[in-house]
Parts: structure tokens; sequence; C-alpha cells
């Protein structure tokens, strides 16, 4: 796997957070976008904003990779679209 897709390229996630996330079978940062903030927040026991918030930089760091177009939207975010 390439280093840059590695849980620990992500600022804010130490050891303890990436223990939480393997342990819920994220093993690196494409994962984390794929399942998102609410997804991921359910299966570590992490706090919805700190999963926010790492889930954008995982997928931050994706579009500088280039393995995602920059205007890619989540589906979280549609949601809160249409809820607002």
């Amino acid at each position: 796997m390439l280093e840059e897709l590695e849980l620990e390229s992500i600022e804010g996630v130490g050891p303890v957070t990436k223990q939480k996330l393997m342990d819920a079978g994220v093993h690196n940062i494409m994962d984390l976008v794929v399942r998102g903030p609410m997804a991921i927040s359910e299966v570590t026991g992490l706090d919805l904003d700190k999963a926010t918030t790492i889930c954008n930089r995982a997928r931050m760091k994706l579009v500088e990779l280039g393995f995602l177009e920059k205007d890619f939207v989540t589906a979280t975010e549609i949601y809160k679209r249409g809820r607002a």
C-alpha cells in the first residue's frame, strides 16, 4: 500500500485513534472516505466532530493524490444540503 494512504498520514490520527479505526476494519484513508463520518463515529466510538474532521482530511488527501476529483461530494454533504 502507498504510504500516502496510511491512516497515520492524516493529521489527528495518532496511535490510539489508529487502533480504534483498525479494530473497526478501517485500514486506510480510502476506507475513511467510503464509510463517512457517521459510520466512523458509530464503529469506533469517536466523537462525531473528530470523525468528521478525520474523514474530511482523508478526502482532501485523496484529492491531492489524484484519487478523487476536487468537486467530489459525499452522501453526507448531499443529505445536509437537503435538510438546510
